[in-house]
């Protein structure tokens, strides 16, 4: 993995908020010691596994102008890949590597995303399910180990995980991400409230989005319009101000509620 450290060293600067990468170092002494060839075989896939999450922690997913950076289908698996991040099942590696480019592509206008979804997505599949059935750590083995990885498959899969780290590491070291969540406009808030999402999105949406959500839900269910658009749409449309005044007035009434049910503490 020479490849990639000489890479990082050359661009240290760019990588100062990611820690220069000091947390990955374990992996390459691992591949470098070659104590067996599983052994060194499940670094390289920890390695690119521990770069895309990396990459994938830099997207604030709810953004509503990063949401508009992708393909609908795109975007979808992308947030699959962040809801099994976030859960106790984990993501699949292969998946994981995929969104990690999707992102890296809607941020990196350069990139040529097909070629190395061509390349990786085949090489990470064959990987992990390399390390699923030889790794000496992740999943233990019986003794005596029955097959084991030759040190020429070894040197393969280490000569391709530095070319997929060494473009994973430059694209991000470019890459030009969006503003954080706490600079969203209220449009753009209101109109992501507006969309569809399935029981599985709508379990990762933050406070503000579901109560722009009950709110919606609220101006309909006191303004039908049977056969029309939704009065909440309608509104936010033709009279935003209108809109925002109401949701405002709306918030404050629940605050208020909720002050009243408080018991009140005693001493």
């Amino acid at each position: 993995m020479e490849k990639t450290r000489v890479f990082l060293k050359a661009n240290k600067d760019s990588f100062e908020s990611y820690g220069y990468f000091d947390d990955h170092d374990i992996y390459y002494e691992v591949i470098e010691q070659k104590i067996t060839s599983d052994n060194s075989i499940e670094a390289c896939k920890a390695l690119i596994e521990g770069v895309c999450k990396t990459i994938l922690t830099q997207m604030d997913a709810r953004n509503p102008k990063t949401r508009r950076r992708f393909l609908d289908h795109d975007l979808k698996a992308v947030d699959s890949t962040f809801q099994k991040m976030k859960g106790k099942t984990g993501e699949d590696f292969q998946p994981l590597f995929k969104s990690a480019v999707t992102v890296l592509s809607a941020h990196v206008a350069t990139l040529e995303k097909e070629i190395i979804l061509d390349v990786g997505n085949a090489f990470c599949k064959s990987l992990g399910r390399l390390r699923n059935t030889r790794g000496d750590i992740s999943h233990g083995q019986t003794s005596p180990k029955i097959v084991k990885s030759s040190i020429e498959l070894e040197k393969i899969v280490v000569s391709l995980t530095d070319v997929i780290v060494i473009f994973l590491l430059e694209a991000l070291s470019i890459a030009d991400f969006d503003s954080p969540h706490e600079e969203y406009s209220f449009a753009d808030l209101v109109n992501e409230a507006f969309l569809l999402k399935d029981s599985e999105q709508l379990e990762d949406i933050d406070e503000e989005e579901q109560l722009l959500r009950d709110f919606n839900d609220d101006l309909d269910w006191s303004n039908p319009l049977p056969g029309k658009a939704r009065y909440s749409l309608a509104l936010f449309n033709q009279y935003p101000e209108d809109y925002e005044v109401q949701f405002r007035d709306y918030c404050d009434q629940l605050q208020n509620e909720n002050a009243e049910a408080k018991p009140e503490s005693t001493t």
